[in-house]
């Protein structure tokens, strides 16, 4: 019931399906679709075991998709890369779309043709403000309403979600890395002068790890 996508061999996502849908329709969230994006909280890619929400509700282990559930489908949007796996790790419970080449069906362009009046849930930390800007424009056309779930649905039914990683975290060497944090902290306050700034956020883990030189293991 509880275990991710990691072959070739699908997963009979039935009952998690069922479950999901079951959510949906409490009236403590009352919403006719929820979007489960691949990324997590940083918008990273490739992400550590305990953010694979979307590999467990559909089946998908790739790296790039995003899951739409409605009470009368389940929909995976994803691009060429991944058509193939796909079809070959999902159950006949889901529809795959592609996106990417030709202008082909975006996640936004898949939302805008629900019903009007549609509302869509998703937990807002996994939806960059770009992307959630981007499918507010597409859906409010059709008085589409796009809904913040900071309780993330998956969550409450994937019983043996596994714990954030607490693997340890190692600095490069200087032989490895090329230069130190000293002399790219130098370098990076040099292009935010440079731009007129006083300071920069960055949020990116991959971005992190190069300034800081540090490299997880949290990633399989």
């Amino acid at each position: 019931m509880n275990k991710v996508a990691s072959s070739l061999v699908a997963i009979d996502t039935t009952e998690r399906l069922r479950g999901l849908r079951s959510l949906m329709e409490d009236q403590s969230y009352n919403i006719d679709a929820y979007i489960v994006p691949s990324e997590d909280a940083h918008q990273s890619e490739y992400i550590g075991n305990c953010d694979k929400r979307r590999a467990f509700i559909s089946g998908f282990a790739g790296s790039f998709g995003a899951a739409v559930v409605t009470q009368e489908s389940a929909v995976l949007i994803t691009d060429g890369r991944y058509t193939t796996i796909a079809r070959a790790q999902m159950d006949s419970n889901w529809e795959i779309l592609t996106t990417g080449v030709g202008g082909k069906t975006t996640l936004a362009d898949h939302l805008s043709t629900l019903k009007p009046g549609s509302r869509i849930g998703v937990d807002p930390a996994l939806l960059s403000y770009s992307e959630s800007k981007n499918i507010s424009n597409k859906i409010k056309k059709n008085n589409i309403e796009l809904v913040p779930i900071t309780t993330n649905l998956i969550d409450l039914l994937w019983s043996d979600r596994p714990g954030m990683s607490d693997d340890k975290i190692s600095f490069l060497k200087l032989e490895f890395s090329g230069i130190s944090l000293k002399e790219k902290l130098v370098q990076v306050r040099e292009m935010i002068k440079k731009q007129g700034g006083t300071g920069l956020v960055i949020t990116g883990l991959d971005q992190i790890a190069w300034l800081f030189n540090l490299r997880g293991s949290d990633i399989d």
